[in-house]
């Protein structure tokens, strides 16, 4: 029974917290519902130059882009994300433009 639960949490947990770092995937066409996202790593990419649309996930509270050292642009949509607290972009060097 408990290693059931385990499961269970883990799901959940799964389920709030995507980590998506394969930088040359469009998020909106990604499996997962994004309304339910609340967590997007997308950390330490070498080919990652902008993040697309983010209008769907607005339940996104962290957004982490640390490390993305040729990303030049974040889609304007980011400033549709009202739960957003935290964005890091730490290292994000080449970022010239943000809310485009």
């Amino acid at each position: 029974m408990l290693k059931k639960s385990a499961k269970t949490d883990n799901t959940e947990k799964n389920r709030e917290t995507r980590e998506w770092k394969e930088a040359g995937k469009d998020i909106r066409k990604w499996d997962h519902p994004l309304h339910n996202l609340k967590r997007l790593n997308l950390s330490y990419p070498q080919s990652l130059i902008k993040v697309s649309d983010l209008g769907e996930a607005i339940n996104l509270e962290c957004i982490i882009l640390e490390g993305c050292i040729k990303l030049k642009q974040i889609h304007s949509s980011i400033g549709l994300v009202r739960k957003l607290t935290t964005l890091n972009l730490k290292d994000c060097t080449s970022l010239i433009t943000i809310f485009q």
